[in-house]
This record gives C-alpha cells, structure tokens and sequence, in this order.
C-alpha cells in the first residue's frame, strides 16, 4: 500500500512540473517623459542658452511569472539603449498622467505581475526622439521571442524645481 502511494505521488509531482506554462511576457506600453533641468543656463551676457530636453524612457510589461523575465534586447529603430527591469512595486500602477493630465492606469491581469524595464541613455548611443518601432526580445525555452510596441506615449512633465 505505501509503495502504491509513493508512486502515485510521484508520478503526480512529474506531471505537475511538466505541466507549468512557460514565462513569456503577456503585454508591453512604452512611455516617455520630457526632464528639463532645474536651472537655466545663461551665457555671461545672461542671455537663457538652449539646452536640449533629457528624455525618460520606460517600458512597463505585464509577465505571467513571478521570477524576472530574462530580456535580452530592447530596441528603438534598430539601436539598442542599455536597460535595467526591476518588479514594479504594485501590480497597478496609477501614479502615471499623459501630457494632456489624464490619468493612465496600467493593472495586471489576474495571476500575471507587472514589471518596469527602464532604458538608460548611453554614452554615444542616441535613442530617436520618436521612434516608429520598439521592440523587447527575451528567451523562453531556448527560443528567442520578439514583441513589437506600435506606440510610445508621452507622460506628463513636471517642474523640478
């Protein structure tokens, strides 16, 4: 009778663990805000010089795994930004406003988690201002798989003062 049992249990642990659905990520926004720097710069006639805007860019993903999705490439226009993610800290976010003040709510469907991949600018590498195709590769199974974002939308700004 035991022997029954212990191979009816284990026979349930194989098929449980084959049984797991891969991690892939489910959905992907992108998102962009304008940072300008707290201060003007004047030349020594005080006249305001021109400096060019910094731009934040994040891609906020939705996973059905709770381990962190292994993203190999994430792209702009065929140039590669460096990137870190990191688990966002809810699985909503709502803390986010478009640059015309409404407020974006980003959820996580049942049973998936949100992650926030940020691109960091690069020394020498120059992400496009609008680029027409952004993409995310990550592995699954020993296959790499693409995920193109149609659209990038830009967050509202706010004084760093």
């Amino acid at each position: 009778m035991k022997k029954i049992i212990n191979t009816l249990l284990l026979l349930f642990f194989i098929t449980n663990i084959f049984a797991q659905k891969p991690c892939s990520i489910l959905s992907a926004n992108a998102f962009y805000s304008v940072v300008m720097p707290g201060n003007m710069p004047v030349d020594e006639n005080g006249n305001p010089l021109k400096i060019k805007p910094n731009l934040s860019r994040t891609i906020f993903i939705s996973s059905n795994c709770n381990i962190t999705p292994i993203i190999s490439k994430v792209s702009y226009d065929n140039i590669f930004p460096a990137f870190f993610i990191e688990k966002a800290k809810d699985e909503e976010v709502s803390n986010l406003m478009d640059d015309t003040n409404n407020k974006i709510k980003l959820n996580a469907r049942k049973s998936s988690f949100l992650w926030k991949v940020t691109v960091v600018p690069s020394a020498g590498i120059s992400v496009p201002e609008k680029p027409k195709k952004i993409s995310i590769e990550w592995k699954q199974k020993n296959k790499i798989i693409k995920l193109v974002i149609q659209k990038e939308a830009q967050l509202a700004t706010f004084p760093t003062y």
